[in-house]
């Protein structure tokens, strides 16, 4: 509990700093977690289902030896070996808790990034699923925290947060490589955009030629560390892309998807049927069904909170088909940073759309549903600046 206590102080040391801005609405997050986990242990005392399910016995089981040769989900194993070895694990129920002040964590960094807009903590209302998760011993919320938090410090203006950020793309690494990887693409790729563009472009910026120089100076001093680590997991990931995408390609469709009767054969095609699954799957009357039917392995908790997750992102993709002509009008209106963050979470949906055919598990789709649900919100505030802008207009042309 030591860790959980010392994340969740670091999370009201920031709601400390903002509460007069946010009121409650940061503390709903652990309102409705702690609600979801509620549900669940009473589901767990009450019925045969397991306290651990799937990846999380992955995780308590794993047997630590020091620096292992693949980095992939290491951080995940290492505080699941902390806890349980090292800090008071409660019979394993911290961590069941980890997650809720990390996932807070992240709503803290998505509240500094888009403006200090504190709707972003309504995320736990329109898609609860979000704490479920949050309650599960699952490296996805800090997957989420880490990717965010480095793209947003490497983008400030001060050295020493472009140096945390490059620190916490570090232990994204430790998490998931190839989400480390990609951040690195993309902040490497605009960075060094700006770099040329001040060297070439009419208007020389010093500033800005100082800073993506020093970015850059600092990516290349790190080059020989981190490019035998990433070396290893490129040749891996283009070895299973060459391999899906040819005489591999049928065993991959059947391995990942139970319908494969909707697969064509045709690449195009069948990435075009696998990006709308992700979107629109699944259907929340599915959940509904499979709920009154008993639940799945995970619980009647866990398809509860899905379905009503599911009826949030369906009103959330409502709206914003309703209002699909502002979409374009918000999006000029985002800076890099904001861009990137946004670009980074929306490659869930041709990630795993290839991957596993557009039917990954919910937790998998949360980062896309996410985007949606900041658009939602950066539309309504658009709208009402529009109108107030309007009225004021009007208030202006009235005669005295």
């Amino acid at each position: 509990m030591i860790i959980v206590l010392f994340l969740t102080l670091v999370f009201i040391f920031f709601y400390l700093k903002e509460r007069e801005k946010t009121g409650v609405t940061p503390l709903l997050i652990f309102f409705i977690s702690l609600f979801c986990l509620t549900l669940f242990s009473l589901e767990y005392s009450i019925r045969v289902i397991d306290f651990f399910n799937s990846d999380e016995v992955g995780y308590i089981n794993y047997n630590l030896n020091g620096l292992t040769n693949d980095p992939d989900r290491f951080l995940w194993y290492l505080i699941n070996y902390l806890i349980l070895n090292f800090d008071f694990s409660l019979n394993g129920l911290a961590l069941k808790l980890i997650n809720i002040p990390i996932s807070a964590l992240a709503l803290i960094v998505l509240y500094y990034a888009f403006d200090k807009d504190k709707k972003v903590f309504f995320i736990p209302v329109f898609l609860p699923y979000f704490t479920y998760v949050a309650t599960q011993n699952l490296r996805d919320p800090s997957i989420l925290l880490f990717s965010i938090l480095s793209i947003f410090l490497v983008y400030q203006k001060s050295i020493v947060m472009n140096i945390f950020g490059l620190c916490s793309l570090a232990l994204l690494y430790l998490l998931r490589p190839f989400a480390a990887f990609i951040v690195l693409i993309i902040i490497g790729g605009q960075l060094l955009a700006r770099f040329i563009k001040s060297l070439a472009g009419n208007s020389f910026k010093i500033t800005v030629l100082k800073r993506s120089f020093v970015m850059l100076l600092l990516l290349v001093l790190l080059l020989p560390i981190i490019l035998p680590a990433f070396q290893s997991k490129i040749d891996n990931y283009y070895d299973w892309f060459k391999y899906t995408t040819g005489e591999g390609q049928e065993q991959h469709i059947n391995k990942v998807t139970s319908d494969y009767e909707y697969a064509t054969g045709n690449r195009l095609v069948d990435f075009g049927l696998s990006s709308i699954r992700f979107v629109v799957t699944p259907f929340p009357h599915s959940i509904f069904l499979r709920f009154l039917q008993g639940g799945s392995e995970w619980g009647i908790a866990d398809d509860f909170v899905r379905f009503l997750s599911q009826v949030g992102y369906y009103l959330l993709m409502g709206y914003l088909l309703l209002n699909y002509k502002f979409l374009f009008r918000v999006m000029r209106n985002f800076n890099r940073m904001q861009t990137t963050i946004l670009g980074y979470l929306i490659m869930y949906w041709p990630i795993y759309s290839f991957h596993l055919y557009g039917g990954p598990h919910q937790r998998l789709k949360l980062p896309f549903q996410i985007v949606i649900f900041i658009m939602v919100i950066c539309i309504a505030r658009y709208k009402k600046q529009q109108n107030s802008q309007q009225m004021t207009g009007s208030e202006l042309k009235m005669p005295v």
